[in-house]
């Protein structure tokens, strides 16, 4: 039996779609070949959307899912990272878009090796263990200048080790919830009751953003994959830890 990983959502839809749409994405690998590939998902807030764009966007996470999944390339980092190259020539359109804001987060979790893209400024941050309890570390660095040609302008890539927790999430979210808060509340609570009162927080305010996130954790003991869905969502709807970052 391999280590298993807990992967848990939290999606809330807002009351102005055009303000904020958010699509939430994770795989869910049949085979065993699949499955051996890990676990590809995706985080999208868009404020000022266009229905075209949202297509657009929906298109190009369904199209790098099947890509990674179809290819045999056993070597995940450099395939994933070619597929990211061709969507970045085929997207101009998608950055045309100039009276909105898009944060995007496409990942793959295989095992315990993680690889991320994204664009604008979307939430990831890695939780490890302390001397005091979890401490956290913020994988995507905010003041990268990005490439506005391009959707995707960075790949970071890095371990994750046992009890470790994995969380990103739409920027909108951050205005609610910081780090140290989300820190907080998965040190307290196990994971799929964190991402409910996640989730139930965000619910009550009522809002016209919408927000969306996903927690994964890397448990000590041997399990079997658990996932757990609160909502139906859209159809895509420190360095002790990480070994390596690369961007």
């Amino acid at each position: 039996m391999k280590n298993g990983l807990e992967i848990q959502e939290f999606f809330v839809e807002g009351s102005n779609q055009r303000s904020s749409h958010v699509l939430l994405h994770i795989a869910e690998p049949i085979t065993q070949t699949e499955k051996d590939k890990g676990y590809f998902f995706a985080t999208i807030e868009v404020n000022g959307s266009y229905s075209e764009q949202i297509s657009q966007l929906q298109e190009i996470v369904d199209d790098i899912e099947t890509r990674y999944y179809d290819e045999e390339n056993s070597n995940i980092n450099n395939y994933f990272e070619s597929i990211l190259q061709e969507i970045n020539q085929k997207s101009h359109s998608l950055m045309q878009y100039k009276d909105n804001n898009l944060n995007v987060l496409v990942g793959i979790i295989k095992k315990r090796h993680l690889i991320l893209a994204y664009h604008g400024n979307p939430n990831a941050y890695l939780f490890f263990a302390g001397k005091e309890g979890l401490r956290s570390t913020q994988i995507i660095d905010q003041e990268e200048t990005e490439n506005p040609e391009q959707l995707f302008s960075s790949v970071i890539e890095g371990d994750m080790k046992d009890n470790d927790y994995l969380y990103v999430s739409t920027p909108s979210v951050s205005g609610h919830f910081s780090p140290d808060r989300v820190r907080k509340i998965i040190q307290n609570r196990a994971t799929k009751q964190g991402a409910m009162h996640i989730q139930k927080v965000l619910e009550n305010l009522q809002d016209e953003l919408s927000f969306g996130g996903i927690i994964f954790h890397t448990p000590k003991t041997q399990i079997e994959v658990q996932r757990y869905k609160n909502i139906q969502a859209d159809a895509v709807g420190s360095q002790a830890s990480m070994d390596e970052l690369i961007n």
